[in-house]
């Protein structure tokens, strides 16, 4: 039996406030946290990226400026559990096409939208603040992924390249394989969820340390974004997307 393929858009819209990197956010029908999202439609929408603007607007009542196209999201389950974009005919359940986006925008404007707000974008990856150090969230999370790694021939050697131990350099850039190697582990809240199944104790007992989780893999495609953008800033002048027209 054949299955839908339905097309969505997510929008990774970042800014800077008071010197903090925040995202904007969204929560459907009080679930957690998300991006912005929704369909494309084939026959009214003449662009992705018109769609993406319209809908954003539409959700979250701020405009979107520059954006580009960030990836395509096709893995099978990736919409578990709760990214559906509407329901497929004769009961045929979807496959979920997601294209992910990047916006920068210069000032977070607040929005009178509901369920609508920009988010420090720290809460959903702790680990990745290095500005004071080593960050404690990372301590914190340490232990467990060295049990999970233990003398494997592959992951111990992922497990220092990704999270700088045993004197390793840290590689801010490499925000979505941290992230994947978390969900591999299981210590990603989502891991448990996308099976149906309660966090483990290890993961409950860490609880801050590993980050806000997001519905469907939307925290993966804000690692993405976050990979994307940090590579970015290192030859591209893509800054001055987030700042103001006057700043030190």
């Amino acid at each position: 039996m054949s299955r839908q393929i339905v097309i969505g858009l997510s929008a990774v819209v970042a800014a800077i406030r008071d010197g903090q990197a925040v995202v904007l956010t969204v929560r459907p029908q009080g679930q957690p946290a998300g991006l912005p999202f929704g369909p494309f439609d084939p026959e009214a929408d003449r662009t992705f990226e018109l769609a993406l603007r319209a809908f954003v607007t539409a959700q979250t009542r701020f405009e979107l400026g520059y954006v580009e196209q960030l990836y395509t999201f096709g893995d099978k389950g990736r919409d578990a559990p709760l990214a559906n974009l509407g329901p497929s005919p004769a009961g045929r359940a979807s496959r979920i096409i997601s294209v992910g986006y990047l916006g920068l925008t210069p000032q977070a404007v607040d929005t009178d939208a509901p369920d609508t707000a920009w988010a420090d974008w720290l809460r959903f990856f702790p680990w990745e603040d290095w500005r004071d150090g080593r960050p404690a969230a990372l301590t914190a999370i340490e232990p467990a992924l060295r049990q999970w790694a233990g003398a494997h021939p592959t992951r111990l050697p992922r497990l220092r390249l990704l999270f700088a131990q045993d004197g390793a350099p840290w590689n801010e850039e490499r925000v979505l394989e941290r992230y994947e190697l978390l969900y591999e582990a299981g210590l990603a809240p989502e891991a448990a969820r996308d099976r149906g199944e309660l966090p483990a104790p290890a993961v409950e007992a860490l609880g801050p340390a590993l980050g806000e989780p997001m519905i469907s893999d939307h925290r993966r495609i804000l690692a993405t974004a976050l990979s994307r953008l940090r590579g970015k800033l290192k030859y591209r002048p893509v800054i001055f997307e987030v700042m103001p027209d006057a700043f030190t």
